[in-house]
C-alpha cells in the first residue's frame, strides 16, 4: 500500500513508532556514554515531538499532547550540554586564527577551565534526568503509543487527503517568521531571536515534511533537501550567538581573575561578522526552497 492509499492515521502511527523507536535507541546510547548521545537523543526527541504537535489536528490530543510537552521537557534539559560541545571546538577554531598581537593573556586556558566547570555541571544534570521518574514515565508513555496508536479526529482520510493541508499551513507559518526575521533588520536588538525563531519554523517544516515525503515523490524530497539546506544555515548561524553568549562568560571569569578580556572582544566581533556572512547564505537558502515547483504535490 503506498502512502497515498494509506489513512492518515494509519501513515503517521507507523511513522510515530519508527521515531519512538529511534529515541529508545539514542537513550540507550546517551545512558552508554557515547560520544554523540547527546546531540542524537535531543535530535530524535525534537523530530519525534514535531510530528505530535504539527499533525495534533488527526491525533488523539489529550493523549499525545503531554507526551509532546516532555518530550520537549527531556530536549531541552540536554540543549546547555549540547551548546558546550559545539561551541568550544568552535571557539578555539576561531581563536587560532587570529592575527599576531591579538591574544592577550591565557585565553585558551580560561576558555578550557570555563568549559570544564561548564561541563561537569551539565553533567550532573543529565545524570538527575536519565534517572529520573520523570524521564522514566515518559519512555513509558512513548512505548505506549507504539502498542496503542492514537488516531484523532479526522485520522480515517486518506493520507493524500488529509495531509497536505497541514503542510501548507505550516509553509505559511514558515513564511511568517522569515519574513519577521527579514522585517527585524540586521541591525535591531532583537535580529537574532527572529532569526532564530525562523530557524526553529524551518526545522518544524523539515521534520514535518518527513513521514509525508513519499506523498510527493522525488519533487516532496528536494523540497525536503532545499528547507534542511536552510536549516543548515541557520543552524551555522545559532552557533555565532551561541558563541558570543559563551565569550561573554568567560570574559567574565576572566576579568575576576584579573585577566585581559580585549581577546574575548575580538571573538565575539568575529562571530558578529560570521553572522553577518550567514544572514546573505540565509537568503539565497530561503529563495532556493521557496521555488514554487517544489511545492506543487501538497496543492
Amino acid at each position: 500500500m503506498t502512502g497515498a492509499e494509506q489513512s492518515a492515521g494509519e501513515l503517521l502511527a507507523g511513522w510515530i513508532g519508527d521515531q519512538v523507536a529511534e529515541v529508545a535507541r539514542r537513550v540507550d546510547d546517551l545512558r552508554r556514554g557515547e560520544p554523540t548521545g547527546i546531540h542524537q537523543a535531543r535530535v530524535s526527541s525534537r523530530r519525534l515531538r514535531t510530528t505530535l504537535t504539527v499533525y495534533r489536528s488527526l491525533l488523539d490530543r489529550p493523549r499525545t499532547d503531554p507526551v509532546g510537552a516532555e518530550l520537549r521537557w527531556f530536549a531541552g534539559t540536554l540543549s546547555p550540554a549540547r551548546d558546550l560541545e559545539v561551541v568550544v571546538p568552535r571557539v578555539l577554531g576561531l581563536l587560532g586564527t587570529a592575527p599576531p598581537g591579538v591574544v592577550a593573556g591565557p585565553v585558551s586556558e580560561r576558555i578550557e577551565a570555563v568549559r570544564r566547570a561548564a561541563t561537569d555541571q551539565e553533567s550532573v544534570v543529565v545524570a538527575a534526568v536519565l534517572a529520573s521518574e520523570r524521564q522514566h514515565a515518559l519512555m513509558r508513555e512513548l512505548a505506549g503509543l507504539t502498542t496503542t496508536p492514537a488516531p484523532g479526529p479526522g485520522a480515517a482520510a486518506p493520507a493524500g487527503e488529509a495531509l497536505p493541508p497541514v503542510l501548507r499551513r505550516e509553509w505559511r507559518r514558515l513564511e511568517r517568521r522569515v519574513l519577521a526575521a527579514e522585517e527585524a533588520g540586521r541591525t535591531a536588538a532583537d535580529h537574532d531571536l527572529a532569526v532564530h525563531e525562523a530557524r526553529k519554523a524551518a526545522k518544524r517544516m523539515r521534520y514535518a515534511l518527513e513521514p509525508v515525503e513519499q506523498l510527493g515523490g522525488t519533487t516532496a524530497t528536494a523540497l525536503r533537501e532545499r528547507v534542511k539546506e536552510l536549516t543548515a544555515v541557520l543552524g551555522l548561524r545559532q552557533d555565532t550567538v551561541v558563541a558570543r553568549d559563551f565569550l561573554a562568560r568567560v570574559a567574565a571569569a576572566a576579568a575576576a581573575a584579573g585577566e585581559p578580556v580585549t581577546t574575548y572582544a575580538w571573538l565575539a566581533d568575529a562571530e558578529r561578522a560570521e553572522a553577518a556572512r550567514l544572514d546573505d547564505a540565509f537568503a539565497v537558502a530561503w529563495e532556493a526552497a521557496c521555488d514554487p515547483a517544489l511545492r506543487g504535490w501538497w496543492g
